[in-house]
């Protein structure tokens, strides 16, 4: 975890250039797109959350959708099944609008059978086909967010490993490099950050096309 000042001291040194200013309006918009890529593109156990803030009411199928985190990706969403000791029963999507709307005429339950997610004007909305059959159940909602934007200098990165933090501030020398029209010094910062990142997560899982889709390349 380490704060936009610290990944500022570090790019500096890695690009020995003294007055890059990371929270500069610009360049902090182009370090967020590059910290949102690298959590979006590998498996960090720091950015699985759950939210547990959704409760239901008997007999209702729609809910609004939690924004306190914002979900990359749901990997589950579960509710606590009344007619089993609450224990959580994942509820899947459903595999067509057919089938969407056949669960929707269907008796309450206390596991609905599907969720979909909506919109109502601006409001993110999940259904719940057919409708819960018990209130004041859970539903938990598990998934990879999206990183809260690094804004002050006081604003820290998610990952866990300072080393991730190293590899981050090679990314951002690197978009820089490249921007700036040097792309042999921006393929050096890269492959430093590759580096740290196949040691972290294994070589098959990040081979070098897949950090060289993040970079703005002048070539």
């Amino acid at each position: 975890m380490k704060t936009i000042s610290e990944l500022q001291t570090g790019t500096r040194f890695h690009m020995a250039e003294g007055a890059v200013t990371l929270t500069e309006t610009t360049n902090l918009e182009v370090v967020n797109q590059v910290y949102r890529a690298l959590a979006a593109m590998l498996p960090w156990s720091e950015i699985r959350r759950s939210d547990t803030s959704t409760v239901t009411t008997a007999g209702t199928a729609n809910y609004d959708w939690p924004d306190d985190l914002v979900f990359l990706d749901v990997t589950a969403l579960e509710i606590q099944n009344g007619d089993d000791q609450n224990f959580y029963r994942q509820i899947f999507p459903p595999p067509d609008e057919w089938e969407l709307a056949n669960a929707r005429r269907r008796r309450t339950q206390a596991v609905p059978d599907y969720y979909v997610r909506f919109a109502t004007a601006v409001v993110n909305r999940f259904e719940l086909a057919p409708a819960p059959k018990y209130g004041g159940k859970i539903v938990r909602i598990t998934g990879i967010i999206e990183p809260p934007l690094l804004e002050g200098t006081n604003s820290q990165t998610l990952f866990l490993q300072r080393t991730a933090d190293d590899a981050l501030e090679h990314m951002i020398a690197s978009t820089f490099y490249y921007r700036d029209g040097f792309p042999q010094a921006g393929e050096i910062e890269m492959n430093k950050a590759l580096t740290i990142f196949q040691q972290l997560f294994g070589k098959e899982r990040v081979p070098v096309e897949l950090l060289k889709g993040l970079v703005v390349r002048k070539e």
